[in-house]
């Protein structure tokens, strides 16, 4: 083999192990680990508003992410959620 084969493949065999040995792209979460309670959220996270609707009831809570959003959701057994996120509750009414 040729010198600048030789390289060639180093080359190739170096760009390969790359992101082997930085882990490559972030893992999911397993389902067996606890998701993060309120205030354990990266800091990072975006914040929002959170709705939750019970039959015909809809309810906000302020200031949360989309995973505690969902939790509230399984905790409180809603019917189903909308997270909003960048936006604060709007629970004021339409006026009228």
């Amino acid at each position: 083999m040729s010198t600048g084969r030789r390289l060639r493949a180093a080359l190739v065999v170096a760009l390969l192990a790359v992101p082997a040995a930085s882990g490559g792209a972030e893992r999911p979460q397993p389902a067996g680990e606890p998701r993060p309670g309120p205030g354990q959220a990266t800091p990072d996270a975006l914040r929002g508003a959170c709705y939750l609707t019970f039959a015909e009831r809809r309810e906000c809570v302020a200031d949360t992410t989309e995973p505690e959003c969902r939790q509230s959701c399984d905790t409180l057994l809603c019917d189903s959620y909308a997270w909003l996120d960048r936006l604060p509750c709007w629970n004021w009414g339409y006026g009228g």
